[in-house]
């Protein structure tokens, strides 16, 4: 791999239209569904919220379904091409909201304790550039009402540094992807390159980044942000803060 000397998070090759198409596949496989009942069995008065937000929202994917429900959705992504397809599969679900903006940007398009529950997914947060991130879980935690609760998905970077020098890979559809990921303990900072093949024949090749937090620090930016933490899980929802999963669930809640 080569050496980046870049330590800032940059996410923008990961999201092309071989991710948008491994969001659509887990939709079609039925994965979503499958990722709601662990997020209600980790936090089960998710089924009772009133308002739900997504930080990092992707394709509405999981709002889509909480939608369903008649629970009130408001997702935010920075991906125009994704918030389209956001909006178009939810055009008829007006429970479901989506805006187009950056993260950081989060406070002018939320009200200060209207939601329930706050989501933030598959690693979302670590694309945020570092520094900005105490302002991030701040809005985060402003926007949520008095005992709301943030669930955070995030990578485990004991997990990480212990397959610091990695080689994988996976097929979505037509396409497969080989990868190589790199991780620099000391900065936090994932390296990934990979490259994708279609029918074959070589289709891209692309380098991104993401910041993975310590549970300590995490536990840190969740204080800032006026909340508690009230669980941490593995990635199948087991209560556990063991190095050998390699995501945990952790569950924060607003102090009354």
């Amino acid at each position: 791999m080569n050496n980046y000397s870049n330590s800032i998070p940059d996410a923008s090759k990961l999201y092309d239209d071989s991710y948008l198409a491994a969001c659509q596949s887990i939709i079609k496989d039925g994965q979503v569904h499958s990722q709601i009942r662990l997020l209600e069995n980790i936090l089960p008065v998710l089924i009772e919220s009133e308002r739900v937000l997504d930080v990092g929202c992707g394709t509405g994917r999981h709002l889509r379904v909480l939608a369903e429900r008649g629970i009130s959705c408001l997702g935010v992504d920075s991906k125009k091409e994704f918030i389209e397809v956001a909006r178009k599969e939810c055009a008829k679900i007006p429970q479901a909201k989506y805006i187009c903006a950056d993260y950081r940007d989060l406070a002018k398009h939320c009200q200060t304790e209207s939601f329930d529950v706050a989501l933030s997914l598959f690693g979302s947060i670590g694309h945020v550039p570092w520094n900005d991130e105490v302002r991030l879980f701040q809005d985060i935690g402003s926007s949520l009402k008095s005992g709301g609760y943030f669930i955070l998905q995030h990578e485990n970077i004991i997990w990480h540094a212990q397959k610091y020098d990695d080689h994988w890979w996976y097929e979505i559809g037509d396409l497969v992807r080989l990868g190589h990921s790199m991780f620099n303990a000391t900065s936090g900072l994932l390296e990934v390159e990979e490259k994708l093949f279609r029918n074959s024949e070589a289709h891209k090749s692309k380098h991104w980044s993401v910041r993975i937090y310590a549970l300590s620090e995490i536990a840190a930016l969740f204080s800032q942000a006026g909340l508690t933490i009230e669980k941490v899980t593995d990635e199948y929802g087991n209560s556990t803060s063991s190095p050998l999963t390699a995501r945990w669930y952790v569950v924060g809640r607003k102090e009354a």
